[in-house]
């Protein structure tokens, strides 16, 4: 999620000349953003450690979302700090220059792999409470946490890989914003050429897959308890064991 505002935080950027938006404002926006993000994970990992007593299956898949969380926050964050527009920016071809190249891929490495595998860590919860309420079987939520791992952990290694390797990832200084992210331009001589599949890939899939995924599921559970409930009502209600406990609330004819 905050590679997305990496990237509208780059749009912001590279309209300056035309609108009136300070680059300032929007890396204090972001800054606070991923401060409260890494200070939030924080907590929740913590008080896993500390508190016994909730160490169950959903708060490990909590904690591994807060912690990949953490990294996507403390990545951006690194990049505000560090403001690769005043090293990448410049044109400046040295010794330095390469150190800051490097230092700016890994930090959009970090950035990448962790937003995608939080995003997935979010879907896993939603099944998670779907496999435990709709289906009804906690051990089978159980046995499918390893699948979470796999899933969470692997795909962004995947990603990743692929994105450090294609050299998808740096800094440009047409869509930066002092910190390095999905390379969404490409220069081919005199020549400028928008890539809109590098972001779709990298973050824009994971969400919508996100946006779908969790609304259906959450929206199906909310179907399910609404019906159990109305049967149980029915049930009560018709149960004359259950009337005789409650007499006053018995119909009137």
């Amino acid at each position: 999620m905050l590679l997305s505002l990496s990237h509208v935080a780059s749009e912001a950027h590279s309209r300056s000349c035309h609108d009136s938006i300070p680059l300032g404002a929007v890396h204090a926006v972001v800054g606070v953003t991923c401060v409260l993000s890494m200070v939030g994970s924080v907590l929740i990992i913590l008080s896993y450690f500390i508190v016994p007593d909730i160490r169950t299956k959903a708060r490990e898949i909590l904690v591994n979302l807060s912690l990949m969380d953490f990294m996507a926050a403390a990545a951006n964050f690194a990049g505000i700090v560090i403001n690769f527009d005043n090293s990448l920016g410049t044109g400046i071809d040295n010794s330095s220059h390469h150190h800051m190249t490097h230092l700016c891929l890994a930090q959009a490495t970090f950035a990448l792999y962790g937003t995608v595998s939080s995003v997935l860590w979010t879907i896993c919860i939603a099944i998670y409470i779907y496999l435990c309420i709709m289906i009804g079987s906690k051990l089978l939520a159980a046995r499918s946490v390893m699948i979470f791992y796999a899933l969470s952990y692997g795909v962004p290694v995947i990603v990743t890989v692929w994105y450090v390797t294609t050299k998808k990832l740096g800094y440009d200084v047409i869509s930066g914003s002092g910190w390095c992210s999905i390379l969404v331009y490409r220069h081919y001589g005199e020549r400028l050429k928008v890539m809109p599949l590098n972001t779709f890939f990298a973050s824009d899939l994971w969400v919508y897959l996100t946006m779908f995924i969790v609304p259906v599921i959450f929206i199906s559970l909310y179907c399910h308890l609404k019906i159990e409930v109305c049967m149980c009502v029915c049930v009560c209600s018709s149960s004359p064991s259950i009337v005789a406990l409650f007499p006053g609330d018995s119909p009137v004819d």
